[in-house]
């Protein structure tokens, strides 16, 4: 799920999603859910049917500092497990053209699930219903993401069929998955709403899903 921060490092290099990335097999060692490599494609391809050995490849390319920088911007740490909130906070930046809306907490800006709290006597003890803003990369950029991962077309490699995505509207899609297989992930959104979905095979408890 975290590969559209190593392309979106990419895109602040002069990549595109029409560039064109390698799915072979590398020094990295990655390979693909599917068990086969693809050869040359796309960007929008690879980032659109998250395959991990061409995500690798550009990871080594643009450097592992640089992509936890941009992902850090985004309220999202490499070495940290993804909570749903988090992500559909990352997420959201894209949807809104850059800007990240949330609440800071510290030297933290994070999304924020409760928006007001009022006292049994009517009192208002917190109100976060207007949100604070914080730009996190420019229109352009944004403009890259949302073009690759709402492209239906680009998404036929994995889903055989791109129908059971759609909304009737533009949306753009990131599927993801753990490299065991316990833990997959579907991030979808518009300008109006995110949504993110996560199924899992895990035995213990997950505090922050």
């Amino acid at each position: 799920t975290l590969d559209v921060f190593t392309y979106l490092t990419g895109f602040t290099r002069g990549l595109s999603p029409g560039s064109l990335v390698w799915d072979i097999p590398g020094k990295t060692d990655v390979e693909n859910f599917d068990g086969q490599y693809h050869g040359p494609l796309r960007l929008r391809i690879a980032l659109a049917n998250d395959y991990p050995a061409p995500a690798a490849q550009v990871l080594t390319q643009m450097g592992v500092e640089n992509v936890t920088k941009i992902s850090s911007s985004f309220g999202i740490s490499r070495n940290e497990e993804l909570s749903l909130l988090n992500a559909a906070g990352a997420f959201g930046v894209f949807a809104q053209n850059g800007v990240y809306f949330g609440q800071e907490f510290g030297n933290l800006f994070r999304p924020v699930s409760v928006l007001r709290l009022e006292g049994n006597d009517g009192s208002l003890w917190l109100d976060w219903s207007t949100p604070q803003a914080k730009p996190v990369v420019t229109p352009g950029l944004a403009y890259l993401m949302n073009n690759a991962l709402s492209d239906e077309s680009a998404r036929v490699g994995t889903l055989q069929s791109s129908n059971i995505l759609n909304v009737g509207t533009p949306a753009a899609v990131k599927l993801g998955q753990t490299e065991d297989g316990l833990d997959t992930w579907t991030i979808g959104y518009t300008p109006s709403r995110v949504v993110v979905v996560w199924t899992g095979a895990r035995t213990q408890t997950r505090s922050d899903l």
